[in-house]
């Protein structure tokens, strides 16, 4: 609206960039798999969840920081996230994601805490 061109360009940039690298752990976790079909649905994940960020982003600064983005977490990253079992840590402490099943228990809500080093 009232901002200026410039900021309004770089929070575009990191809202690309984010997306960016969100499609490519995507992909990866898809190779992983040796799954093609995911691979093809990698950019349309990142896209999902980066529109729910921004989204709890927006909401959060309109509320005049007061409603907190992880209102609702526990519930809605069942929807948005694999089953726990469908990550695993790597030696040096990257997550990666694997194949799931939809009767997976989720990670808890613990795991998402600013605190965690899971994510």
């Amino acid at each position: 609206m009232h901002e200026n061109e410039r900021l309004q360009a770089r929070v575009s940039q990191l809202h690309d960039r984010l997306e960016a690298v969100l499609r490519q752990s995507l992909r990866i976790a898809a190779s992983q798999q040796e799954n093609p079909a995911l691979q093809d649905t990698s950019a349309a994940h990142a896209n999902a969840l980066i529109c729910f960020v921004l989204g709890r982003w927006h909401q959060f600064a309109r509320s005049g920081f007061k409603r907190l983005p992880t209102e609702y977490w526990q519930a809605q990253s069942a929807w948005l996230l694999p089953p726990a079992e469908a990550w695993e840590a790597d030696p040096r402490g990257c997550v990666w994601h694997r194949a799931h099943s939809p009767q997976s228990p989720r990670l808890p809500s613990s795991a998402f805490s600013p605190q965690s080093s899971v994510l």
